[in-house]
């Protein structure tokens, strides 16, 4: 699953755009929706992965902010 989502993500990019971090965000976030809908339909606890994805994607947004922020930062100095 995991490979043909970063298929459908990645697909006919050059090396530059692989490293964009919003392209991570967003594969998180499919990568999520998909884990929380497997454990609905076997009916398992969702609150403990809840919580989980919810610290996980806390830090992922602040990694990816700080990555842009350093990137405009360094735009702006040239």
């Amino acid at each position: 699953m995991g490979f043909a989502l970063s298929k459908i993500i990645y697909y006919n990019c050059t090396v530059e755009e692989q490293k964009d971090p919003m392209r991570f965000l967003i594969f998180y976030l499919i990568l999520c929706i998909f884990i929380f809908v497997r454990y609905l339909v076997l009916d398992y606890p969702i609150f403990p992965i809840l919580k989980g994805s919810i610290i996980l994607g806390a830090l992922l947004v602040i990694l990816v902010l700080g990555i842009k922020w350093s990137q405009r930062k360094q735009n702006s100095d040239n």
